[in-house]
């Protein structure tokens, strides 16, 4: 005799709206190796996506319905040759067009609109320090099936002499026991029942 106890089944396309939320698919990639930018205008944080092609770290996306929402999370380690400031921000763009910027502080004065920054207290190991970051976010993008949905993190420094490194220290010494190297990454889920 054979016995199945559930407490629900989810269709894989989803919960009709109003049934409460539901993922339909992940989609993550995983960054191994470094990547670096300078100065204090935002750049493309260099990489590949989940197939391992092209030249940005993204992750990409088909929703399967229509009412979806998407959870990004994004866990890092970044640092920084000087150690002052280093900050990231999350792109949006619909089938490569139409970048947006949905996960961003409110401006005030001259501070950057970032989604993610970290302060360093300037100590003397400052550049050995490796900040982890991590943010959640719910978006809720305009699109129609077939869209393909992108997400990517663009960096910043302080300054023109700051350059920030991912996975690792701004100090890096290879084969040392106290600058490890670290990887991070980006995750995408399509959210039903929005």
């Amino acid at each position: 005799m054979s016995l199945l106890k559930v407490n629900s089944i989810i269709p894989v396309a989803g919960v009709p709206t109003g049934g409460g939320g539901g993922i339909i698919q992940v989609v993550q990639t995983v960054k191994s190796d470094t990547a670096s930018w300078t100065g204090t205008s935002f750049t493309d944080i260099a990489g590949s996506d989940e197939t391992g092609s092209g030249s940005i770290w993204e992750v990409n996306i088909t929703p399967k319905a229509a009412n979806s929402k998407i959870l990004f999370e994004f866990d890092g380690a970044i640092g920084s040759n000087l150690g002052v400031m280093q900050a990231v921000r999350l792109v949006r763009e619909i089938n490569d067009a139409n970048a947006a910027y949905p996960f961003l502080g409110d401006a005030s004065g001259s501070s950057p609109r970032v989604s993610r920054h970290v302060r360093d207290d300037q100590t003397a190991m400052k550049t050995h320090v490796v900040n982890q970051i991590h943010f959640i976010f719910l978006d809720s993008p305009s699109y129609t099936l077939g869209n393909k949905i992108t997400y990517h993190l663009e960096g910043m420094g302080y300054s023109g002499s700051e350059t920030v490194y991912l996975n690792r220290s701004g100090s890096q010494q290879n084969n040392s026991t106290y600058d490890g190297n670290q990887a991070s990454t980006i995750t995408a889920m399509e959210i039903s029942g929005g």
